[in-house]
C-alpha cells in the first residue's frame, strides 16, 4: 500500500469504478477519483451512500478497510478484505497452540504496563497531575493483570484528563465520548486490517477472549496506542457539533508519531511493527513486544 490515507465520505454519494480507479460522484461537486491502493480505510458516514459491487471488490482486493457508521455517526462495522497472507494457516495454528500458556499472561502484563506509562506520558505532557501515581501502579501489574490494575488506573486517569467526565463506551453522544469512540473505532479497524495482512487471526486474542468477538486480538493490540487518540481529543475544540470538519479533525490522530524501542514511527508503521514483534514472539525468535513508550520526537517541536 502506497500512501495509507483515511477517506471520509459524509455526503449523498455513489462510489463506483472508473478505469481501475474508484470514483465518488456527489451532486454539486466534481467527481473525485482515487486509487484504492493508496487508502488504508474508507469511512461511509451517510445514510444515502451507495456503492457498486465492482467498487467493493476493488476495495477488498486493494486491502483497504471499509468502515460503516451508525445513526450516531460512530463506526459500527468493518468490512475487511480476505487477502490472506501465505503464512495465515501456520500462524493461526501457532496462535491456537500458545493461547493458554504463560506467554499470554506475560504479554498482557507488558501491554497493561505500557498503557499506564503512556497515560502518565499524556498527563505529564499536558501539565496535569497524577503521572507519578500511574507510573507507580505499573509495579503492581501481575501476569495477566489478575488484580485488574488497569481498571483502577483508568478511573484515576480519566478523572485527571477531563473534568466531570464519565467514560461511556457505547451509545454516547456527549462531545468527549463521541470523539473518543470514533477515534477508537477507526484505530481498531486499522489494527484488524494489519493483523489479517500479516497472516494472524484477529479473533484469537491475548487477553480478550469473547467467543462472539471476531476482533479479540485487535482489541488487545490497539491498547498501547489509545493514548494517541486521547491526547488528540483533549486538543480538539469540543464546543463545535460533531460532524463535518469536526470528524475529520478526529482522524488527524492517524498522522501522529510515537517512539518504540528508541525508533521514531508514524502511527500506522508503529502498529505494523508491534504486530511483527508479536509474530516473532509467537515463533520464539523474540522475548518481547515492540511497544510505544511515548510521543515521537517531532510531535512537539
Amino acid at each position: 500500500m502506497g500512501v495509507d490515507h483515511v477517506l471520509l465520505v459524509e455526503n449523498v454519494a455513489h462510489i463506483s469504478v472508473d478505469t481501475k480507479r474508484l470514483r465518488i460522484r456527489r451532486a454539486e461537486y466534481a467527481d473525485s477519483f482515487f486509487d484504492p491502493r493508496d487508502v488504508s480505510a474508507i469511512i461511509l458516514d451517510h445514510d444515502d451512500i451507495t456503492i457498486s459491487h465492482s467498487a467493493l471488490r476493488r476495495i477488498a482486493q486493494a486491502g483497504a478497510t471499509l468502515v460503516v457508521t451508525d445513526e450516531r455517526h460512530i463506526p459500527c462495522a468493518q468490512i475487511l478484505g480476505d487477502n490472506l497472507n501465505s503464512n495465515t494457516a501456520s500462524r493461526t495454528r501457532l496462535q491456537i497452540s500458545r493461547e493458554n500458556d504463560s506467554l499470554s499472561g506475560d504479554l498482557w502484563r507488558s501491554i497493561v504496563e505500557t498503557r499506564l506509562k503512556t497515560e502518565a506520558v499524556n498527563l505529564r505532557r499536558l501539565n496535569f497531575s497524577g503521572a507519578l501515581h500511574l507510573e507507580r501502579l505499573c509495579a503492581q501489574v501481575t501476569p495477566g493483570d489478575r488484580t485488574n490494575v488497569e481498571a483502577t488506573a483508568a478511573r484515576y486517569y480519566w478523572s485527571r484528563l477531563f473534568s466531570d467526565f464519565k467514560r461511556t463506551k457505547r451509545g454516547a453522544d456527549d462531545p468527549i465520548n463521541s470523539r473518543l469512540n470514533y477515534g477508537y473505532a477507526v484505530l481498531r479497524a486499522m489494527v484488524a486490517k494489519e493483523l489479517i495482512a500479516s497472516g494472524l487471526h484477529p479473533g484469537i486474542g491475548i487477553k480478550h477472549s469473547n467467543a462472539t468477538n471476531t476482533l479479540n486480538l485487535a482489541d488487545d493490540l490497539m491498547e498501547p496506542f489509545r493514548f494517541v487518540v486521547e491526547f488528540h481529543v483533549v486538543e480538539l475544540d469540543l464546543e463545535v457539533a460533531f460532524k463535518g470538519r469536526a470528524k475529520i479533525d478526529v482522524l488527524e490522530f492517524l498522522e501522529r508519531s510515537v517512539v518504540s524501542r528508541g525508533e521514531n514511527y508514524r502511527l500506522l508503521p508503529a502498529i505494523r511493527e508491534l504486530i511483527a514483534s508479536y509474530i516473532r514472539v509467537l515463533e520464539g525468535s523474540s522475548q518481547g513486544l515492540s511497544l510505544p513508550s511515548g510521543w515521537g520526537r517531532d510531535e512537539f517541536d
